[in-house]
């Protein structure tokens, strides 16, 4: 019983829901003409003087052109970057620490090989 008192309102609803979606139709493709109407105003000379038709495609092949400088900026950006930090860290090294240990040592050798020769001196006046 309830269903049969609500039907009638639920029609309406249903004819007010149709009537309002052939208007917003009617309006989106009035605005969709609009749209194109104004592209072609502002837009038509460029695509006479440049012969593109499809604007969607040069935009499509500048956006990768400039998608691809991007990304090889970046990489080239990255290189800079990690060759500044490097050459800061060698210009920063402290070299004379190392340095000297090694003259140390060389000094120290040095000296085993001066003594080193001096017992073969005495070694080979022993023998004769």
């Amino acid at each position: 019983k309830s269903v049969d008192r609500k039907l009638p309102d639920l029609q309406n609803q249903l004819d007010q829901a149709e009537k309002d979606i052939v208007r917003l139709d009617k309006e989106c493709k009035k605005a969709i003409a609009g749209v194109v109407a104004a592209e072609d105003e502002f837009l038509g000379p460029f695509r006479e003087a440049t012969g593109l038709k499809d604007l969607q495609a040069y935009e499509q092949a500048t956006r990768e052109g400039r998608d691809e400088f991007q990304r090889k900026k970046r990489t080239i950006t990255e290189l800079v970057t990690h060759l500044e930090q490097k050459l800061e860290y060698e210009m920063n090294r402290d070299l004379e620490v190392p340095i000297s240990k090694l003259e140390k040592r060389l000094k120290g050798h040095e000296a085993t090989l001066k003594d080193a020769e001096k017992r073969q001196k005495e070694l080979k006046r022993q023998i004769k």
